[in-house]
């Protein structure tokens, strides 16, 4: 919302709970179930458009997901290349992470996994690497008596962003080591 804007929604806003608080009394007074209703949607409609407008944001992010998977058991690493399409150059993308383990114990040591993503043309635009620690552990209620805890089959997200230099099929290389099974890639586009 544009600071210019604010006045007249503030007048906007005064104007729809006055109307509001006059309905409801004109209810009250007839005995009207429907003036109520009237009243309190009348009344809650300012109160939408703000957190419509707060919220927007928050919903014209674009994310879609990937998979990767680890190494088979006779390798120590696997280097796998996944394809991530940009089609708006403009925006930020974010990029997480998720190794899962295999089998089903939850993991019991860190893992340490190299990244690079590369332009169409070939070139480098970001690189890194991290040890990621397994995921701590989680509450989940059993039935509805008492709640439960219990350690998750995967390690914690790696995150990391970058700006796009053009449109086109980006590539994402990643050093996956035992004993990940397979690696959930979310890429989220920043429009604003």
């Amino acid at each position: 919302m544009n600071p210019e804007q604010i006045p007249g929604a503030i007048l906007l806003t005064l104007v729809c709970l006055v109307g509001a608080l006059g309905m409801w009394y004109a209810g009250m007074r007839r005995n009207r179930t429907g003036l109520k209703q009237m009243a309190v949607m009348l009344g809650i409609a300012p109160f939408l458009g703000i957190g419509i407008q707060i919220a927007s944001p928050l919903l014209n992010q674009i994310e879609y997901r990937r998979y990767a998977d680890g190494p088979t058991r006779s390798q120590a690493v696997a280097s796998q290349s996944i394809t991530l399409s940009v089609t708006n150059p403009g925006a930020r993308h974010e990029l997480r992470m998720v190794p899962r383990i295999q089998g089903g114990n939850p993991p019991d040591r860190p893992i340490h996994m190299n990244y690079s993503v590369r332009t169409p043309k070939g070139q480098t635009v970001i690189e890194g690497q991290a040890d990621l620690a397994p995921a701590p552990a989680e509450w989940t209620m059993l039935g509805r008596l008492w709640p439960t805890r219990f350690q998750p089959l995967r390690w914690k997200p790696l995150q990391a962003e970058f700006q796009p230099a053009e449109e086109g099929d980006y590539t994402l290389v990643l050093d996956i080591p035992q004993p990940v099974r397979s690696v959930d890639i979310f890429v989220r586009e920043r429009l604003k």
